[in-house]
């Protein structure tokens, strides 16, 4: 079988806790599916969450691996190590107009919750931050921790509309207020933290 046409599967536990019965099923499904088609069987860590992720919890579930007989193909793999490419594509897709900034704290995100189910409705995010002006996204991203939310609304049109100003306006903008754009993250110029 020629590696273009290589099943390959992957397990990504994330590294902040230890196995559980579905981490194991999930590992073993992919793990036999992979040596049934005589595939490749990755064992790839989602570590980007760099407050909660542990070094012990990253051996534990080696061991665990081991000692279940799930042995994976060649080095473990590290989501983070990718962080340069993630953050590359967010750039693209904040500039296509299918990424924004969202400043929603969890605990109005909970509210938002709790009244979508009084309703009776799902529980979704409203877009509360989908259509704030760029400036004003500049302007909050400088104080305000904020994710990153597809716009999907947008993704599913069919010609899916640029940004309202062009990321070098954004920058001399950003840059007019003392601030600088560093891979759409924006930091002080006069003080090297960033904000995420």
């Amino acid at each position: 079988m020629n590696s273009e046409s290589m099943v390959v599967t992957r397990f990504a536990p994330s590294p902040t806790g230890l196995l559980h019965l579905g981490n194991v099923r999930t590992a073993l499904l992919n793990w036999l599916y992979a040596r049934r088609h005589a595939g490749r069987f990755l064992l790839r860590f989602e570590d980007t969450d760099a407050d909660r992720s542990q070094d012990e919890f990253i051996r534990a579930i080696q061991q665990d691996m081991t000692w279940l007989g799930l042995g994976w193909d060649g080095e473990p793999k590290f989501q983070s190590a990718h962080a340069d490419q993630h953050r590359e594509a967010l750039q693209n897709l904040a500039a296509q107009g299918l990424a924004y900034p969202c400043f929603c704290s969890e605990h109005q995100l909970s509210l938002d919750r709790k009244l979508a189910a009084s309703r009776g409705l799902p529980p979704r995010y409203t877009g509360r931050c989908r259509e704030l002006s760029d400036w004003e996204s500049i302007s909050r991203m400088e104080s305000e921790a904020h994710v990153w939310r597809l716009a999907v609304h947008r993704a599913c049109e069919t010609e899916p509309q640029p940004r309202r100003e062009s990321l070098e306006l954004l920058e001399i903008k950003a840059s007019q207020y003392g601030l600088a754009l560093k891979g759409f993250t924006l930091q002080s110029a006069t003080s090297p933290s960033t904000v995420s």
